[in-house]
């Protein structure tokens, strides 16, 4: 009678097409991925049923980092039963070498806005792309948090997403003024330079927004040269309105 041979279990790293080192982002950016291109309502292929149940059964134990320590000592303890995990179906359009790790990227590099007056506001766009997509990405105002705003703080990580971006001079006094923005992964952080450029307004303008906003970033000295205009602007307002009355 022939010997029974051990059925090699099969392994959860080469179905999701990762390396054993694969960070959980992109463990769940390749469940993403794999999981769009398999499942059976975008797949015709006879095969996509039983993939994508082999697909969830990986998911559901590297997607939770104690039943991955739990798998991750099976699998240790039955090397060189387990193969490695590489990738073995090209067709599935999506993988990661062993030692790879997934990029960030964002377009433009820097944003620059102005010369604006002050009081205006603002808003521009940056996209954001994940290589490989599907991976999680937060973003934060790292500088200029007085008049720079930026969202959404989570992306989810689609083909391509936008991050929008606001900018509001109410409170800041003609000069130049430099922000960023970071963007986050479990690997990688980037920052989106904001320059911002900012003019005196018309005395009127000037006048109306330290009346409802107050000074400027440099209070009341950063202010002043758009105070004494205003105040000069509303002499001569005063004065021409007295000759008016005197003339008649």
């Amino acid at each position: 009678m022939a010997e029974l041979q051990p059925v090699q279990p099969e392994d959860y790293y080469e179905i999701l097409q990762v390396s054993p080192r694969a960070d959980a982002e992109v463990i769940e950016a390749a469940y993403r991925v794999l999981a769009r291109r398999l499942h059976p309502d975008r797949n015709a292929s006879p095969a996509a049923t039983a993939a994508m149940a082999r697909l969830n059964a990986a998911w559901e134990t590297l997607g939770d980092a104690l039943s991955r320590d739990a798998y991750d000592r099976q699998r240790r303890l039955a090397v060189p039963a387990v193969r490695p995990a590489v990738p073995s179906e090209p067709a599935a359009g999506f993988a990661i070498e062993a030692g790879e790790r997934p990029r960030l990227r964002v377009e433009p590099a820097m944003l620059r806005f102005g010369p604006l007056a002050r009081g205006a506001r603002t808003a521009g766009f940056a996209t954001v792309v994940t290589e490989p997509p599907g991976i999680r990405v937060e973003t934060a105002v790292a500088e200029g948090a007085s008049w720079l705003a930026a969202g959404p703080p989570l992306l989810k990580g689609l083909e391509k997403e936008q991050i929008g971006v606001t900018l509001s001079t109410r409170r800041l006094a003609p000069g130049s003024y430099h922000g960023a923005v970071e963007l986050r992964t479990s690997w990688e952080t980037v920052r989106l330079p904001v320059e911002l450029s900012v003019r005196r307004a018309s005395p009127i303008v000037a006048l109306r927004t330290l009346l409802r906003e107050g000074p400027g970033e440099g209070g009341w000295r950063g202010g002043a040269g758009a105070l004494l205009l205003s105040l000069l602007a509303l002499v001569l307002i005063v004065v021409g309105l007295g000759v008016l009355a005197l003339g008649r």
